[in-house]
Order: structure tokens, then sequence, then C-alpha cells
């Protein structure tokens, strides 16, 4: 179990050895206070160096800081480097650990950097208190009271509840939108397999004549059905090329509707591409197949 608390907004920051391209000679970065344990709790990794003890409730200052503020500004050497408040200039923090990047204002946000201070070093008036847990939350949130009651029973314990509900309210626009989103998309693709099916379908259909010729002159029944189906798969592989282009150009205004996955995902395009050519592959093949099982004698009458 650890605690901890997100300062919502940045602390400006002194770094040694770093000076800012804006002259000012701070830089702004996020700032948590937490407890030991906090990392462990939340699956924070630990990059370098080491996380807070209790040790350090007696020691000299410091920080850990992640992995996007060890890279930006300590070169990817933070562990012994220093930093300070702005208005501070002789309360210097030695940085003894990095940790792994981790989200801070919303699930989309790009790597932010980061500064964690120790509780034992920074005492909290008000705190979050998390526990980890592979049973479900809800079972553990009333012995979860009891317990911080029991540390000091003037304690006042407010908005208990599992993590992800802290992340309901954030989440529920880009949910519904991407809710949207997708049941359009899924319409677009049955409208595109159906359009599809239709246009080839009508388009093999127009060459029953000269399929049955090519029947007739000795062409076999396979190589007809083959030749057909690969004349469509050429033609539809470059719509769908072509459609991978467009949407390509329109990805950027996807990127704030998804987590964790791109908006040019490799699997999502090549499993459009897969149902759609499967489609036209059919769509040739009935017809085309109906045509090399015609009377060769009739198809040439009817030419």
């Amino acid at each position: 179990m650890g605690k901890g608390r997100v300062v919502w907004g940045p602390t400006t920051t002194v770094i040694e050895g770093y000076q800012p391209q804006s002259g000012t000679g701070s830089v702004e970065l996020e700032l948590a206070v937490v407890s030991p344990d906090y990392f462990e709790t939340m699956g924070i990794a630990l990059i370098a160096g080491r996380v807070f003890s209790r040790d350090d409730a007696d020691g000299s200052p410091v920080v850990i800081v992640n992995e996007t503020a060890a890279r930006r500004f300590w070169n990817d050497d933070a562990v012994g480097g220093r930093n300070r408040s702005q208005g501070r200039p002789d309360a210097w923090r030695e940085v003894i650990g990095v940790v792994a990047d981790s989200k801070v204002r919303q699930l989309q946000e790009q790597p932010t950097p980061m500064i964690y201070f120790s509780s034992d070093q920074n005492p909290l008036a008000a705190f979050y208190v998390v526990a980890r847990t592979r049973l479900d939350p809800a079972i553990l949130a009333g012995d979860l009271r009891a317990e911080v009651l029991a540390v000091r029973s003037s304690i006042p314990v407010s908005d208990v509840g599992a993590l992800e509900s802290f992340f309901g309210d954030s989440l529920s626009g880009p949910r519904t939108a991407a809710a949207l989103m997708a049941t359009f998309s899924i319409l677009a693709l049955l409208l595109a397999t159906l359009g599809i099916y239709a246009v080839v379908s009508f388009a093999v259909a127009q060459r029953f004549s000269e399929l049955g010729i090519r029947i007739a002159m000795g062409a076999r029944r396979g190589q007809v059905i083959g030749l057909v189906v690969r004349d469509t798969l050429r033609t539809v592989g470059f719509g769908v090329l072509a459609g991978f282009a467009v949407i390509v150009a329109a990805a950027p205004a996807l990127e704030g509707l998804l987590f964790n996955i791109g908006a040019t995902d490799p699997l999502t395009f090549v499993g459009g591409a897969v149902i759609l050519m499967g489609v036209a592959g059919l769509a040739a093949y009935i017809p085309a197949r109906r045509a090399a099982g015609a009377d060769p004698i009739q198809v040439l009458r009817r030419a």
C-alpha cells in the first residue's frame, strides 16, 4: 500500500547544469508527493537509482524523476543530479532515482516530465491512499476505510472507490465519441462490402458471353474463374491502396480518441483490407463459376 497526491499544476524548478531556451533559468515540472511504497503499489517501474525509504525522513532532501524528465534535462543521467525551487537558491535536492513514465492528467497525453517528492520529507495535510488488490476493489472499500480510521479516527475519509471509477467522468466524452465512430465505421464497412459485392457481381455478369466464348475456344473452367478473380482483385486492390492514403491523411484527427493504439494501427488496416478483398473475391467467384459452368453452345447462340 502507498499514499500519494498529485498536485494539479506545475512547479517551477531550477536544474543544475541545464539552461532552458527561454532564458529564465527554470523549467515547469508536474509535481507529486508520495510515500516509499507508492511506485510499487501503482506498478511504476524503477529505471535507475532507488525509490524513497523511511530513512530519508531524517536525511538530506531527495527527489525522484520520471524517464521523460531524465532524458530532457539530464541526458538520461539524472541520478546524482540536483535541482531546487526557483525561490530557494540554497535548497538543493538530489535526484536518487528514475522511474518509468506514467499518465499525469489524461490517458491520451504525451509523456510529461514529472518530479516526485518524499511524503516523509514533505508532510501532507491531505492525501490519497492507494491499494492494489486481486479482488474486487468494492469488497475492500470498507476494510480500507476502517484501517485508515484506525490510524487516526479524526482523519476524514471520502471518495473511496476503484481507480477506474475516478477516470469515468474524464473519459465519458472520448468514450461516447469513440462508440459513435465505431458504429459509423461498422456501417461504412457494411455498405462498402455490399457496394463492392453488387458492383463486382454486375461487372462479371456483363462478361458472361466473353467467358463462354473462352470456354468454347478451349479454356479450362478453372482458368476462366481464376482470370476473373485476379482481374477483380487487382482493380479492388488499387481502390484499397487509395483508401489507405486517405486514412493516413486523416489519422491525426483520430489520435485524441485512441489510447494505447495508433491511428494507423497496422492490424486494423490489414483487417479492413482483408475483408474488402475477400468480399470482392467472393463477388467475382460466384458469377464467374456460373459462367464457367454454362453450356458453351448456348452462350455462343446468345452472343
